[in-house]
């Protein structure tokens, strides 16, 4: 199971900064995380806005020969990591506290390590990789779109007679933009240099929660660090996660938990519907159940009303119906728009990824109230959770958008305005067919404007023929961000929020064949001035 997200809309994360400072608007920047895990979900908020970064920048340079004279230098020193024959790779912290870079090895032998390596680096995180030895064939589709994502363009004419590649970029950057060189370390001495940027002094703001669906307990993660120890509150029944609103989120500052033994006592759901009632406007929760079916043993009409008042759409669908034995959701009190929430069955555990992005001022952050928001639903056919009447949901500014009639085996896709959020169109579409698909790739290619945002959800039935992508329509995929459309498959749940001109692996973007994902995200809204025409007088 996959949980993605990323960095970017214009294909230079970045891009002409000065190494001490860089500004990025949140209109032409969107930051996501890539990760995983085996039968867990992954839930990411990142809030990124108008104000200045401050970089804190160690030059690189690698420098590929053997495996016992190859170097790599960091910050002017020279690192001691067990470089080997294959593909050696290092990546920058990911948190601002942490300043040893994360090392690893793939044997040529293991492509498809590296390349799952590469697919969950963050964007926005520096790489350095370092080949070493010939390659045993020629290097694969799929390991030139992996390093492709990492800005490089050269990976395909190493082919198999130059023993040495070095490459230093960073994950988002547009191919043939890192600093990257191959050949023959005996003839020519093969290097790359560049910088690893970690964040100093940061407005961004990082809450990640994965959902262990399997036994139906929750693991959380702030900053990417496991915090389930630092939350001894978490229990068996209904758990509200309240976040702190006013600071950086990590270990050191976790969410106040509140459990309520719905498993075990019967007073627990008059006590649930009283906190959720009391919560004030603007309190950001995540409220989930533990313990599969025994949580909702004592969870009674009056928990559920003050649940469904703060906008849950799926919480009668978990207490009424006795598969779906999980359920969690994520919510901003007082808001009108749909964040993320699903029940299911654990044995078909649901991904889901959340994406919020807050403007932040003198140490507070708040969401512009008439930010754009987006919110998705993909399932399978083969594991729609019970009760579940459709195979997608998008809803737009909390507002359901909708097709008539039967659904076709293929795509549902959403095209909506950067400026202003209104929906230009949605579509279905039957990619098992050959019109189906080229009008898909039409569409993208010639309805579709740069910069606009676009949803795409998989409506599949694993019952029915194999998905096969058409070359056209993986390349159009791509251009609206899209990195794991080669991994489509009948069996698929699939969704993206994209947008088109974004670089590949820099958009929030969930596939599972286990169950049905979920995204949100929310996008504030690109003004366009138009000069003024001038007049003269005579």
């Amino acid at each position: 199971m996959r949980f993605w997200p990323c960095w970017m809309s214009n294909g230079s994360l970045m891009g002409g900064l000065s190494k001490k400072y860089g500004c990025c608007k949140a209109s032409d920047a969107l930051i996501l995380f890539s990760i995983n895990l085996d039968h867990m979900s992954i839930i990411l908020i990142i809030n990124h806005m108008h104000y200045l970064f401050k970089f804190m920048t160690s030059p690189v340079k690698i420098v590929s020969r053997t495996s016992s004279t190859s170097t790599f230098r960091y910050g002017g020193r020279l690192w001691g990591s067990p470089i080997q024959e294959g593909f050696n790779i290092w990546v920058s912290p990911i948190s601002p506290l942490k300043k040893m870079l994360e090392f690893s090895h793939f044997s040529f032998q293991n492509i498809d390590g590296l390349i799952e390596h590469i697919k969950k680096v963050p964007s926005g995180n520096q790489v350095a990789v370092m080949g070493i030895g010939l390659l045993p064939s020629q290097p694969s589709a799929a390991l030139c779109r992996a390093l492709s994502s990492l800005g490089a363009a050269k990976i395909s004419m190493v082919g198999t007679t130059n023993p040495n590649y070095c490459l230093v970029g960073y994950k988002g950057l547009s191919p043939g933009m890192a600093s990257e060189t191959y050949g023959n370390s005996a003839i020519n001495e093969v290097w790359a240099e560049g910088e690893m940027r970690s964040i100093g002094k940061t407005s961004s703001k990082i809450i990640m929660t994965s959902f262990n669906s399997t036994t139906g307990t929750p693991n959380i993660f702030f900053r990417y660090a496991l915090a389930n120890r630092g939350l001894p509150s978490l229990a068996n029944g209904i758990n509200v996660l309240v976040f702190i609103q006013k600071r950086n989120l990590s270990i050191r500052y976790p969410p106040q938990v509140y459990n309520f033994p719905t498993n075990l006592y019967s007073n627990s759901s008059e006590s649930l519907s009283r906190f959720i009632d009391s919560l004030a406007d603007h309190t950001l929760v995540m409220v989930s159940a533990q313990g599969l079916n025994l949580a909702k043993t004592n969870l009674q009409q009056n928990a559920i009303s003050s649940l469904r008042k703060i906008g849950s759409k799926f919480i009668s669908q978990y207490s009424s119906i006795s598969s779906n034995d999980c359920w969690f959701m994520i919510k901003r009190i007082g808001s009108d728009s749909i964040f993320t929430e699903m029940t299911y069955n654990h044995n078909s555990p649901a991904t889901s990824s959340f994406i919020q992005i807050e403007q932040i001022d003198h140490g507070d952050t708040y969401q512009v109230a008439d930010d754009i928001n987006i919110s998705i639903m993909s399932s399978n056919q083969s594991n729609l959770p019970v009760g579940m009447e459709s195979l997608f949901y998008i809803y737009v500014g909390g507002i359901s958008i909708t097709l008539e009639g039967p659904l076709v085996n293929g795509f549902v896709m959403c095209a909506i305005s950067e400026i202003d959020g209104h929906i230009y169109f949605i579509k279905n579409y039957n990619i098992t067919t050959t019109d189906g698909s080229q009008d898909m790739v039409n569409d993208i290619v010639d309805k579709i404007s740069v910069g606009s945002l676009v949803v795409v959800c998989s409506v599949l039935n694993s019952a029915g023929p194999n998905i096969t992508m058409s070359s056209d329509l993986l390349t159009s995929l791509e251009s609206i961000g899209s990195e794991f459309a080669y991994d489509i498959t009948s069996s698929s749940s699939y969704a993206i929020i994209g947008r088109k001109g974004a670089a590949v692996g820099t958009v929030s973007e969930l596939i599972s064949n286990t169950g049905p994902v979920t995204l949100f995200s929310n996008f504030q809204k690109s003004l366009k001035p138009i000069k003024p025409i001038q007049y003269s007088s005579w």
